[in-house]
């Protein structure tokens, strides 16, 4: 993902119940493997727009396009497996990338310098208005942010 999370340090149990979580849903059948190509680009149900920010090194709010662009382009979003040769540097990563956007869906690119609205949060004056969660933080990220319609949402709890 294009999104930075903060660390997480996992220590796997010896045995096959932690203790952690175990009333919560889990997933009946999975399968995890060790990457047998790592010289193998796979994407799975990825919109056309974290393709192109890959490939041309973008932070998200950089992309200006349609919504279909950032939304999938198709129904569900594209499936793409792609043989990179061994000892690919990451500029010549991104080159491929480039030519097989261009290549498959005609894409057509321009760089342009916009003026774009900055906010800056600050201590207001007084208290501070926010109050101490009451709840337990739920198992998971506590903040996500999302990408609609072209404006960031970010929803942080606990």
């Amino acid at each position: 993902m294009l999104r930075a999370l903060p660390s997480i340090i996992a220590v796997l149990p010896l045995s096959a119940s932690s203790g952690i979580g175990d009333d919560l849903p889990s997933i009946e059948a999975a399968s995890v493997k060790p990457t047998s190509d790592p010289g193998m680009l796979h994407c799975t149900n990825s919109s056309l727009a974290l393709l192109v920010l890959q490939a041309y090194d973008l932070k998200g709010y950089k992309l200006i396009s349609p919504d279909w662009v950032i939304h999938g382009g198709s129904l569900s979003g594209y499936d793409v497996a792609a043989k990179i040769p061994p000892g690919t540097s990451k500029a010549d990563y991104r080159f491929m990338l480039q030519r097989l956007l261009a290549d498959r869906f005609h894409l057509v690119v321009h760089p342009e310098t916009r003026e774009l609205p900055v906010y800056s949060l600050v201590p207001g004056t007084g208290k501070p208005k926010l109050i101490p969660s009451s709840s337990p933080a739920p198992p998971g990220p506590r903040c996500a942010m999302s990408l609609v319609k072209n404006h960031f949402h970010l929803t942080c709890r606990n």
